[in-house]
Parts: structure tokens; sequence; C-alpha cells
């Protein structure tokens, strides 16, 4: 949506919200000249007026927001940060949706737990109507990892022409959308807020209600997209760069954990072992790649291989380290072979351990590190051995993306489950 500058102007001069990007994240602003303004906004944060907001409300003793003293000095602001997305004084923001609505079928969903802008359109049967992702690796390629304050920046910067151009490629409005689904958490906090602030603002100013969603349910979601299904009762492994856990699922929203990392999770592992063998970021890929052209042939260990359903990948990553210290000789192949082995070895173990004591219909596997052809075809003789389905997803959605929270957001509508819009960095899969 393309806004004017008059048009923001009449907007909060009237009682209307603007939304106003500061240094690193999103802010709601309106005119403390209408007082029914500003109570809507703390109406809408649960919040008497005593309390201050952590959006950008002025004091009644202010002329407008953001201590902008006149309209001409807000217009100058405006021209600095570009086209602005605004709501009309008489729009009262939906808190729950309208499901009955058959033309209101899409789910906008927000992406931003870590290093990646991402948002998508999808609809309850997982058809991804539109989808755009703009990676950040340029931003964090010197630091060899990701660097939290500059992907908060960088998702400031991306996050409403990414939104604009996904809503534009569907040629959606946002009378299209059932809701908006944001990552709540896990994942770095700043980066959460920018994606959290956005949905708020667009919800408020949409009139569409914002559901914050766990991102290791959207990892779980993401089977089911673009046609994909699951068969209940399902035993699901996750693996990727912040997350390695083991849990039974009864039903799409009912979770027993079993085990997950006590250090490393086994994506954090691919990629650190990569940075030591030069092969860049992002690693799960890059050693893949080199791991095909090796033999296994190095004695690595394979931590916690035996016991239960816990993981420990950061034995092995010390061990890689300090077989390239003693031998700078090693072939690159070779040690990613055998690297990739004993990661495979590990995971595989779990998941017989699994399927065999839950007698599941699905063995489930998700996350970044699924996107890997080693562990694909090691699932899958595992699901063969056990007599189960394998249910993995595309290998283009396996990675973070906001098609999945978009499509997890589906099950919390359904459930009648709307968590507030906090960021909670270390959020488990048992909380919704």
């Amino acid at each position: 949506m393309t806004v004017s500058e008059a048009d923001i102007v009449q907007c909060i001069t009237q009682g209307g919200v603007v939304l106003l990007p500061t240094d690193t994240v999103l802010g709601l602003a309106v005119s403390p000249r209408h007082g029914a303004a500003i109570d809507r906004l703390y109406g809408l944060k649960h919040r008497p007026r005593d309390k201050n907001l952590p959006i950008m409300v002025a004091d009644a003793d202010d002329e407008i927001a953001l201590r902008i003293p006149n309209d001409a000095q807000l217009l100058a602001v405006l021209r600095e940060t570009g086209p602005l997305l605004v709501t009309s004084a008489n729009r009262s923001g939906a808190q729950t949706p309208d499901t009955t609505n058959e033309a209101a079928a899409l789910i906008l969903g927000i992406e931003t737990s870590c290093d990646d802008t991402s948002v998508a359109l999808v609809d309850r049967s997982g058809h991804v109507a539109a989808i755009k992702t703009v990676s950040q690796y340029e931003v964090h390629e010197a630091f060899g990892g990701v660097y939290p304050e500059l992907a908060s920046r960088a998702h400031l910067e991306a996050i409403l022409p990414t939104i604009q151009s996904v809503m534009d490629e569907a040629s959606a409005t946002p009378k299209d959308l059932t809701a908006i689904g944001v990552t709540r958490g896990p994942g770095l906090i700043g980066s959460l807020l920018v994606g959290l602030s956005t949905a708020e603002a667009l919800s408020m100013g949409w009139g569409v209600p914002a559901y914050g969603v766990n991102h290791l349910r959207g990892h779980i979601r993401s089977v089911e997209l673009e046609g994909g299904q699951t068969e209940f009762p399902a035993v699901i492994m996750l693996v990727s760069g912040g997350h390695t856990l083991i849990a039974e699922l009864k039903d799409p929203w009912s979770y027993r954990l079993l085990g997950t990392t006590r250090d490393d999770s086994v994506g954090e592992s691919y990629d650190k072992v990569a940075r030591m063998l030069g092969l860049g970021m992002p690693g799960g890929p890059a050693i893949d790649r080199a791991a095909k052209l090796g033999r296994p042939v190095l004695r690595l260990p394979r931590p916690m291989k035996n016991e239960g359903y816990e993981f420990s990948f950061s034995g092995l990553k010390s061990s890689v380290a300090r077989h390239i210290e003693n031998h700078p000789e090693v072939s690159l192949e070779d040690m990613s072979a055998s690297f990739v082995a004993a990661c495979l070895d590990v995971l595989v173990a779990k998941a017989d351990r699994a399927l065999a004591e839950c007698k599941p219909r699905s063995l489930v596997i998700v996350g970044g590190v699924s996107a890997s052809p080693q562990l694909r075809d090691a699932m899958a003789q595992v699901a063969d051995h056990h007599r189960v389905n394998l249910c993995l997803p595309p290998v283009k959605w396996a990675t973070d993306n906001a098609a999945m929270i978009a499509m997890a957001t589906w099950d919390y509508i359904e459930r009648g489950v709307q968590p507030a819009l906090f960021p909670k960095p270390n959020l488990s899969l048992e909380t919704p």
C-alpha cells in the first residue's frame, strides 16, 4: 500500500495511527490531541493509562508523537523514511479472525527469528500464494556467523518493502487476510522485536488479528506446505542451526518432548566445522557437497549415541578441531565425510529408538539440516525398516521461512489460542 505524505498527515492529525521506523524497531505514533487514539493503543496493549507502553505514544503535553512539534517536521521525517503504513481514525482493529469470510483466506506469515527476513501468504491447504526471503548473508559473512545487532537493523530495513512485495505479487489486500502470524520465539530478541512490532502495527492498521507463533511449531508444519500430509501419531525430529530435538506427536497440537541437545545443535556444529575447514557460510550445504567427494575414514566420536534421547555435539565438534590442528594435511573431503557420518549415526540411532518405542505411523524430519541429501537417504532407510511414512518438507521449505509460520498460524486459529505479541527468545516446543 503506497501512502502519500498528505494521507499520513491527515491520518495522524485526525486521530489515526502512523507506523514509524526508529533505529532498531518499528513503532506506532499518534497525536496526543486525540485521546481516543491513545486510549485505543492502551486497550490493545492491555495496559492501564498510568503505565508506559513499548510503543511510541506521545504524552498529553506534547504536540505530536516522537517529540515532533508540528506537522511540518513530521513531513520532514516522512520524506526521509519513505512510504509508511497508516490506519484511519475509525479503524477499530479486529482481535479475532473472521473464518466465515471466504474472501479472507490467507495468512500473512512473518519470520524474523534470526538473520533472514521472510514474508509469505499461505492458504489453509498449504498453498503458498507468495513468498519472499531477504538474505543477510553479505551482512554477516565477515564475522563468520550472525551478528545480532546488525541482524536487527537489516530486518528493520527489509521488513516493510518485503511485505509490500509479497502483497503485490499475490494481488492481495488486507481484506484477503484471515490473520497475521509472526514468530515470537525462540530466536534473537532484537530480530524477534522487529517482526512482532511490525505485525502488531499491521494488525491495528488493517483490522486483522495477529498471532505470536512458536518457531519450532512452524518447522513441524512445514511438512504440509504445498500438499504434504502427516499421519498421526508421529515421531518428529527437528534438526536445525538453533535446535536439535526429538518428540512424539499425537496430533498437530499435542507434543511429548523425548529429548533435546545438551549443548550445540547439529546445525550449529555443521556451521562451526565448515568454518574450521574454510568452507564459509552457510556451512551445511558446503559440508554435504564436500562429504560426497570424500570417504568417512577418520575415527570421530558419536556422543550419546546409545544414551536415551538426549543429544550432544560439542564433543564431536571439538574432536574435529583437534584433528585438524594435529593433522593439518587432512583431506577436507574425508574430514567432511567423516563428520557427516558421525552426525548421521547419532541422529539415526535416536530416530530408530523412538520409532521402536512409540510405534507411530510417521517419521517427520524438519529443520534446516533436513535439506541434507545424506540425512534424507539415511532416514528413508530407518522409516522403511519400521514400515512408517517418512515426512519431509520440500527442500526449499526446510530452512527458516515465513510460509511455515503462516501454516502454523492456522493451528492457533483452530485452537482459539492467541499468545501475546511479546518476544520469547528461549521459547520451548511445549509452549504454543
